[in-house]
């Protein structure tokens, strides 16, 4: 996934023109150059053609209040700290017997969500796709349903009998590892338990990759921040020394938008030591 330091110009009419910065999770900055009577939708095309590509409903422009949504003026994100996240990187032709619910698709590249429901005793099963994540379909407005449809798997395009055709991708989920972590600083002592009492297993390298599946801060004067890995000891370890100001461990950068997200229980965690970096 490439992004660049240098401005991008977005084609569109003539008038001034909006710089937007937007910071992406791994510590890289795209710069974009927008009419400023443009929409957040163009400035994801414009990010789309950016990075080689890229479907403009795979992507996420994070401001002050939240998600941005695709309909609002370029001018609304003046002034703004913006995040790029992106809610995956590919996509196939939608099958919906294939497809498990609740998954994300792009719905004529509009990101969805989609499910197959009853509406009660007696009713036919209904597929649904619920524009909830950003931005409204320009035809379908917030939901489409419909219990008469076909799917053409090839394509995935969907066609109702009522005559409407939408054409549907499936968003994979990613295969990276999302719990995996690198040492960055220094080495990190691993213990057999959370309490900084506990023995002694051994010493993680500088540039070691480890599996992460908890974690908490600890009750003491420092708020210590600890981590349970499963690999390659299982043990706890401590990615942010205090005594040294010091960030040990964080997230692979392609783990750092699941982090993010507001259900994560690690989410408090990787905020914090974010902020520790940067201090």
């Amino acid at each position: 996934m490439a992004e660049s330091n240098g401005a991008v110009a977005a084609p569109h009419g003539q008038g001034q023109e909006e710089m937007l910065e937007l910071s992406t999770l791994n510590g890289r900055t795209l710069k974009i150059t927008v009419e400023s009577d443009s929409t957040v939708r163009q400035v994801k095309q414009c990010i789309s053609a950016e990075l080689n590509g890229m479907y403009p409903g795979l992507l996420r422009i994070i401001g002050a209040e939240g998600e941005v949504d695709a309909s609002l003026p370029v001018l609304h994100l003046r002034g703004q700290a913006l995040t790029l996240l992106f809610r995956g990187t590919r996509c196939v032709p939608f099958h919906d017997g294939k497809v498990p619910h609740n998954s994300l698709v792009l719905v004529d590249g509009i990101p969805a969500m989609f499910d197959v429901f009853t509406g009660g005793w007696g009713s036919s099963s209904k597929i649904r796709f619920q524009f909830n994540q950003g931005e409204q379909h320009p035809k379908f407005a917030g939901s489409f349903q419909t219990k008469d449809w076909m799917t053409d798997p090839r394509t995935g395009i969907v066609r109702t009998r009522g005559g409407d055709e939408l054409e549907v991708l499936h968003v994979l989920p990613e295969n990276s590892e999302v719990n995996t972590w690198q040492v960055i600083g220094g080495s990190a002592l691993v213990r057999t338990a959370m309490s900084l009492e506990s023995g002694e297993l051994g010493r993680l390298s500088q540039h070691d990759v480890v599996s992460v599946e908890e974690g908490g801060f600890l009750d003491d004067v420092d708020g210590t921040p600890r981590l349970r890995i499963s690999s390659p000891m299982n043990g706890w370890v401590t990615p942010y020394l205090s005594s040294m100001n010091l960030v040990l461990m964080k997230p692979l950068p392609e783990a750092m938008e699941s982090y993010m997200e507001p259900w994560h229980p690690l989410r408090r965690m990787v905020q914090f030591l974010a902020e520790k970096a940067e201090a």
